[in-house]
């Protein structure tokens, strides 16, 4: 529940700021656990799905977005991604490669990783490589990936902010 706090108050807060900075915004929610589906903001927000996470399956419905419903001559594409750096065991290599495709169609990708700071030393203790480690691989490669890790929910402004400053 930390977790989905923080990742609800991050998305509530860059909901607010591109509607306020810019006239047009056609904002797509993707939610997923095993599987991706696309949902309404009240579902999005407000939605209570738990269970196994497959990341993949996010990344390739973002992916089908873009490339059935998005003219990428004419419209800027930046996804945001929260997770708590969990994914299902095998799907490491899937996710790459849906991450790699989608990172040389948009213009910016921002992750962050919501993780309460005992479970990140637990995963630091225990040499766990997770999400935020792959993409952060990936970000060495592609300097339109950001990635953060969101510990509590007092973090989540400075993190928007840095992650979307002008540079």
């Amino acid at each position: 529940e930390h977790e989905k706090t923080i990742a609800k108050k991050f998305f509530l807060l860059l909901y607010l700021f591109l509607h306020k900075v810019y006239k047009t915004v056609d904002v797509i929610f993707i939610s997923h656990t095993q599987d991706a589906q696309e949902v309404t903001e009240q579902e999005f927000f407000y939605g209570e799905e738990t269970g196994g996470t497959v990341v993949s399956s996010g990344l390739q419905m973002a992916k089908d977005i873009i490339d059935k419903r998005i003219n990428l001559e004419h419209t800027n594409v930046y996804i945001s991604q929260a997770s708590d750096g969990d994914n299902w065991p095998g799907d490491d290599d899937i996710s790459t490669s849906l991450m790699e495709d989608l990172l040389s169609k948009v213009q910016y990708f921002a992750y962050i990783q919501t993780e309460h700071e005992k479970r990140i030393e637990y995963k630091k203790k225990h040499g766990v490589q997770d999400l935020l480690y792959k993409y952060e691989e990936i970000a060495t490669r592609f300097k339109n990936l950001q990635c953060r890790q969101v510990s509590t929910e007092a973090d989540v402004y400075p993190v928007l902010r840095n992650l979307f400053e002008r540079k």
